[in-house]
């Protein structure tokens, strides 16, 4: 089994979200998304048409929708 865990910097403000994937499983998980989601489907892309499993959001003072059609 090898994680991957690739931290995503939002530009301009101190956010940073993180892509984390499994190579065993093909399933990737979102940590603290951004709202917009284009940068975790190509995350997703890149290592190889990984299955969105997980989307954890630690930030309570923000609320996104955040739609990851496609990736099911």
């Amino acid at each position: 089994m090898s994680l991957r865990l690739e931290p995503i910097l939002t530009e301009g403000i101190a956010q940073v979200s993180y892509f984390v994937c499994d190579d065993s499983t093909g399933g990737s998980a979102v940590i603290d998304p951004r709202p917009d989601t284009d940068i975790y489907l190509q995350k997703a892309q890149h290592y190889g048409n990984w299955h969105m499993v997980y989307l954890f959001s630690l930030s309570f003072i923000y609320f996104y929708s955040i739609s990851l059609q496609g990736c099911f």
